[in-house]
């Protein structure tokens, strides 16, 4: 049987012999590689042509300028490095053994195939392409990040949450790029993020390929391989991929919360807690909120007899931006209400708020009684900074900005909470 590339050979021969080539079209049986590195792999088919700009397949056998993080005081653990084992194409992939706790774990890593400019140049990408496979099913998001070369501005982009469940197998993914959201607990555009970068997908200049592993697992071993962002050979109309300026939902339409994001309240007990009770501060705690939604109420345990409190002066509930070292932005805030000891307390937002993947933290305020104060629980917690004011704050309308800071404080307030994805 004749080889399709020997056949297209014959195909040219015989037109140049019958006088040119004239306007017909030759299409490729496969994709074409060769040992030159083309960063736009083309692929040919029935005339269309899609486009798939490679940014890591690992067959350079290092990973370039790489990192992992996680969340140590819990537990967490990281390392990745190139291996052999089972790649999904090519003879190597990237290897990652983690274990995830507390506010999970994660690793970067940029790319062997940069240009000149030091970056991969993926402009008019749809799509973000990539092969995974686990020997347990996990959560995880991922994120790429824009470099400062080439009309970059260092913003990271964070896709919804992942499950992977065929243990063992290697599984193809296809993300939309539009379904990522900017994170803004980025420190290379503090103070915010939102209003001092450009809020755009930055294409052209795509730096650094993250994996994070939502908690809890332990022991697990990943595999990453044949990362691209694609260019499709049919755009998919708009009915079916939104496009950047579209209208995203209205918020306020979040009846039935069916997840949290904060203090895990699962477990929770009180004889086991620590508690505090200095009011007239603004307190807070920093939570990532990994999967993104619409927030409705928050949560908040205050103690009673149980553990010595007789006193339950108003408190408030608010959230605010993290601008990567401290709270900053007020989004939300519920009304003024009194707590009751010795169980959790949930009161609504008085406008409810959508919310992107990424930090934020979540604060009260207690009346100052002047002796007694009202108990809030917490735990000690080295990877969870809490903040405190400066200047006294009561419940009423919330301060925004979030007052200069008296200190952090290494504490995981128990306050949540809940959402609608």
């Amino acid at each position: 049987m004749m080889h399709g590339k020997k056949r297209g050979l014959f195909l040219l021969l015989g037109l140049l012999f019958a006088g040119g080539l004239a306007a017909f079209p030759l299409w490729l049986d496969q994709p074409q590689r060769s040992n030159a590195y083309d960063p736009k792999s083309v692929i040919q088919r029935k005339g269309r042509t899609t486009v798939k700009i490679l940014f890591e397949d690992f067959e350079a056998g290092a990973l370039l300028k790489s990192g992992t993080w996680g969340d140590a005081g819990n537990g967490s653990t990281e390392s990745q490095g190139v291996s052999g084992t089972s790649p999904r194409s090519g003879s190597r992939c990237n290897a990652l053994l983690v274990t995830s706790q507390g506010y999970g774990a994660g690793t970067n890593f940029q790319s062997n195939y940069f240009n000149a400019a030091g970056i991969i140049d993926a402009g008019g990408a749809i799509f973000l392409d990539y092969s995974i496979r686990a020997d347990q099913p996990f959560s995880y998001t991922v994120r790429w990040k824009e470099g400062s070369e080439n009309g970059g501005d260092k913003e990271n982009w964070v896709s919804t949450t992942q499950n992977y469940t065929a243990v063992g197998s290697w599984q193809d993914l296809k993300l939309l790029l539009t379904d990522f959201s900017e994170e803004t607990n980025n420190p290379d555009c503090s103070p915010d993020c939102l209003t001092q970068d450009n809020n755009r997908q930055d294409l052209q200049a795509v730096k650094q390929f993250e994996i994070q592993i939502l908690p809890s697992v332990t022991a697990i071993n990943i595999y990453l391989d044949d990362i691209y962002f694609e260019i499709p050979a049919v755009i998919p109309t708009p009915t079916v991929i939104p496009t950047a300026t579209s209208v995203p939902t209205p918020c306020g339409s979040c009846g039935s919360p069916s997840g949290t994001f904060g203090f895990d309240p699962v477990g929770f007990n009180p004889a086991t807690a620590s508690w505090n009770y200095f009011a007239g501060y603004i307190e807070s705690a920093r939570f990532h909120f990994s999967s993104g939604g619409e927030i409705s109420d928050l949560s908040i345990y205050v103690g009673g007899a149980s553990v010595g409190g007789t006193y339950f002066g108003n408190m408030q509930m608010a959230v605010y931006r993290d601008n990567g070292s401290a709270p900053s932005t007020l989004l939300a805030s519920t009304a003024i209400f009194t707590p009751v000891g010795d169980q959790w307390n949930t009161q609504p937002l008085l406008a409810q708020v959508c919310l992107s993947p990424g930090y934020y933290y979540l604060a009260f305020t207690r009346q100052d009684s002047g002796s007694d104060d009202t108990f809030v629980a917490f735990t000690n917690d080295l990877s969870n900074p809490a903040a405190a004011s400066t200047v006294p704050e009561s419940p009423g309308t919330p301060p925004n900005p979030y007052p200069a800071l008296w200190g952090h404080d290494l504490q995981r307030w128990a306050i949540y909470a809940s959402y609608c994805p």
